[in-house]
């Protein structure tokens, strides 16, 4: 089973600018996408699909080999404009030339730092386990139902937007009542090459998410599972989440190993009773 991952990273971003390269604990944004797909066991073909100079540049400086791969994305495929499924059938077409024939694509973002260990290998193997069409991860919308959403007009006046009777649901007074959503998070997609392949899916092609194909599957994450950065505060919240993953493995292998019951050794023992005494470290 031949799986290829796809990072995503165009140079030009309208809302927050330069985000797949900024930094975040010491590294840029998409390395922390490439570091989720060399970690992943089901992955085999790393593909980055960048117009971004300085990304080009430190790939150059580090060489391919026969499981990565760069990709020089053409300016039609860089505007904000152009469809995240034509970029994906575009790096299918380059690592095909080479030989290479991917039963199912990976879709990673750049500006994603932030995903759940092992995220990657479980949203491919549900996708091999269910015979789907694709898988995406998810959040459930909790509060933020489209049930309790409104469509304001320009004079300032607001009015419902759903439907009165979404299956058994009447229409919801309380929160409690309110059937689950669920939200694409942009944690990980996986799609199947033949629904990649829009030609292979008898879906309508005004259908802007026909690549995904028919039978769709959801893999339910945490809220804070994901952290796709597009503001500034999102940049400042994928940072602390990262600096507190950092924080919790430095002590996690601190005692790796020890005694549980003398979860110091010596030295730290007595330079943290020293501390607490008000003694020279």
């Amino acid at each position: 089973m031949n799986v290829m991952a796809v990072i995503c990273a165009r140079a030009l971003s309208e809302g927050l600018p330069n985000k797949n390269t900024l930094m975040l604990c010491g590294k840029p944004a998409w390395a922390y996408s490439y570091n989720a797909a060399t970690k992943s066991e089901l992955v085999n073909k790393i593909v980055v699909s960048t117009d971004d100079k300085e990304i080009l540049d430190k790939f150059s400086m580090w060489g391919t080999n026969e499981w990565l791969c760069v990709i020089d994305r053409p300016k039609k495929l860089s505007t904000a404009e152009a469809r995240i499924d034509d970029v994906l059938r575009h790096a299918v077409s380059q690592v095909v030339k080479n030989g290479d024939k991917p039963d199912y694509v990976v879709l990673l973002y750049a500006n994603v730092p932030v995903r759940a260990d092992g995220i990657i290998d479980k949203a491919v193997k549900m996708c091999i386990d269910e015979d789907a069409d694709s898988v995406q991860t998810v959040v459930e919308g909790g509060k933020f139902n489209p049930m309790w959403s409104y469509h304001r007009s320009e004079d300032g006046q607001i009015y419902n937007n759903y439907t009165p009777h979404v299956g058994n649901y009447e229409i919801a007074y309380r929160r409690q009542q309110l059937p689950k959503v669920y939200y694409p998070d942009g944690g990980v997609g996986v799609i199947k090459i033949t629904s990649l392949l829009s030609e292979n899916v008898d879906v309508s092609s005004d259908d802007p998410h026909a690549f995904w194909g028919k039978k769709r599957y959801g893999l339910v994450q945490g809220k804070y599972d994901t952290v796709e950065i597009d503001t500034e505060e999102d940049l400042k919240f994928a940072e602390m989440l990262l600096e507190t993953r950092e924080k919790e493995e430095r002590e996690k292998n601190r005692y790796k190993g020890r005694d549980k019951r003398f979860p110091e050794d010596f030295t730290e023992a007595m330079l943290r009773t020293r501390e607490l005494a008000g003694g020279p470290p």
